[in-house]
């Protein structure tokens, strides 16, 4: 998965064009401007807001992902900004930090503790901390693992080490803070916790002291939740506990419905709900809220218009009129669709026009092409190159890559021309690799999310570490995208054969008969499970989406694993 460069700019704008009033007032607003101040050019690869949902007051904490190479063993770390280190202009920011860690090859924390710590949190720090860490450690429960850590200097705890600790199961929780040395009661905590155990993660945050496991400790109680509906429940309940006024309710109903963003794509949803606890009850709830460059489930409403579309001006023996042409661009400049793929350009005429309006209407357009011999210098720098990997030409590749960058081709994608085996992938694979490595390069190389196989073998076995997810893991037809025809037809992806596209009531639709609107709605009202049994057992099989079209793959992806 391309990891999305977005300013933290871009987020608060987000938060701009859309407030939630009940969550932040006029004065939170005007503080969170003094995070653009010293964070605005920075890239973060998500965002979000921590709410105190039983306080009548209007503020929020920030939270921001950013990338770190000052920290061994990590590749970013969570900024959080509370509301007091922000709120005035003339003070110093000072973050806490969260960063997500996993156990060492031998099933220890050793590098982490000793490598990965004095980086983050100080040696000072580090040294107090190092015997109640390893004693935690070495009491943990079966099954149960510390999956971030977190330093709490803006708060002045310089002495203290937050720990995000994974169990089983929720039933496992009393017993297992009990074991790792938690002073509380675990009978109370046990029937405090009964009645949110449903929610299904089991995770809790822990501040460690010199002397072992602080009492005050954090339930998160839920994980990205995928049905807006679930979530009304959820707060309902909050609001029944008296750990949620009906404002702040209300709002985090909103934000959870509020439309996916095209340009950049920012979807919004609640990362989990904490619920604090501390001698024998819960005391309060919050709700941590997330902006996100990525769909991060199947359940959430498709985009209410389309970002990108997939226009076939000539198939080869019909050409798409101008005037045709020209009534897609402006229906699609007015539907929010800010770029436009061309195919079957040989017509240089119609060609120019197209780009023009296009440029007019402020839509990118690329000239998409899958031959390096189909270069033309004239649209140089609109053209994306696809070159499709045949069955053992995977050898190809350099040749073509380099055919591409010569005359100053910018954009090269590698998809797929129907099965290729195992070595093709691996081929492949390191051949990306090693021109994203090369900084001397001046075209971009990269798997097309057509080729979902390709992405997800890159991203190793493991679905926990791999990176390909989101909209770009596989197929984006419906999801993204659309095309239309040089006939004038619309279909879901211009791979799908014409005799589908005329045939099916689902996929099929002539354009001078329906709305892009009305089409996109259609389209995107029951998208299918492009996965078929053969996937059934495989280790990339939640981060591939394959090419529904490719039906020659069934049965005989290269990454199946028997």
């Amino acid at each position: 998965m391309k990891i999305k460069e977005l300013r933290v700019d871009k987020w608060l704008d987000h938060l701009k064009k859309h407030p939630v009033p009940e969550l932040m007032d006029e004065e939170c607003l005007s503080a969170l401007e003094n995070v653009r101040t010293a964070y605005g050019s920075t890239v973060s690869h998500g965002a979000g807001l921590e709410v105190r949902l039983s306080e009548e007051a209007r503020y929020v904490d920030y939270i921001m992902n950013i990338d770190t190479e000052e920290v061994p063993y990590v590749d970013s770390l969570w900024y959080e900004l509370d509301y007091a280190a922000f709120r005035d202009a003339k003070k110093e920011i000072i973050p806490c930090l969260f960063a997500n860690i996993s156990r060492d090859e031998d099933g220890s924390y050793k590098r982490i503790r000793d490598e990965m710590f004095p980086a983050m949190m100080g040696e000072r720090r580090t040294g107090l901390l190092k015997k109640a860490f390893d004693d935690v450690v070495s009491r943990l429960p079966k099954g149960a693992y510390i999956k971030q850590v977190g330093s709490m200097s803006s708060r002045g705890e310089l002495d203290i080490m937050r720990l995000v600790i994974a169990f089983p199961s929720w039933e496992m929780i009393p017993e297992g803070l009990s074991r790792i040395g938690w002073p509380g009661d675990t009978k109370a905590l046990q029937e405090a916790l009964a009645p949110w155990k449903e929610t299904g993660i089991a995770a809790v945050n822990i501040d460690l002291g010199e002397n072992g496991v602080l009492p005050k400790i954090g339930m998160e109680a839920s994980s990205r939740w995928r049905q807006p509906i679930l979530v009304d429940k959820f707060i309902d309940r909050l609001e029944a506990a008296g750990l949620c006024i009906p404002s702040k309710g209300q709002a985090l109903k909103r934000w959870i419905r509020l439309r996916p963003q095209g340009d950049p794509f920012i979807q919004t949803l609640i990362a989990y709900f904490k619920l604090a606890y501390r001698d024998g009850r819960i005391t309060e709830a919050k709700a941590y809220l997330e902006q996100s460059p990525y769909i991060h489930h199947h359940y959430f409403e498709a985009y209410e218009a389309p970002v990108r579309l997939d226009m076939q001006l000539c198939d080869g023996t019909r050409e798409m009129p101008y005037e045709k042409a020209a009534s897609f661009i402006s229906e699609a400049a007015e539907n929010g669709i800010t770029a436009i793929h061309l195919y079957g350009t040989h017509n240089k005429s119609l060609l120019k026009k197209v780009i023009q309006l296009c440029d007019d209407k402020k839509i990118s357009a690329k000239i998409v092409i899958s031959d390096p011999k189909d270069i033309d210098p004239l649209f140089i720098e609109k053209i994306l190159l696809k070159w499709k990997l045949k069955s053992g030409h995977a050898g190809e590749l350099s040749a073509a890559a380099k055919k591409a960058e010569e005359p100053g081709i910018r954009e090269f994608t590698i998809s797929a021309d129907g099965v290729c085996s195992r070595e093709d992938l691996e081929k492949a694979s390191e051949f990306i690799k090693k021109w994203q490595a090369d900084e001397k390069h001046g075209m971009s190389v990269a798997a097309d999310p057509c080729f979902s196989q390709l992405k997800a073998f890159m991203g190793g076995e493991d679905p926990r570490s791999n990176p390909n997810r989101g909209i770009e893991s596989g197929c984006m037809a419906g999801r993204a995208f659309f095309a239309v025809r040089s006939d004038g037809s619309f279909t879901p992806c211009l791979e799908i054969s014409e005799t589908e596209t005329k045939t099916s009531d689902t996929v099929g639709t002539e354009a001078d008969t329906v709305t892009i609107k009305e089409y996109w709605k259609k389209l995107t009202a029951d998208l299918p499970d492009s996965h078929t049994d053969t996937c059934e057992g495989c280790h990339y099989r939640r981060r591939c989406r394959p090419c529904p079209a490719k039906k020659e793959w069934t049965g005989s992806c290269p990454l199946r694993i028997i």
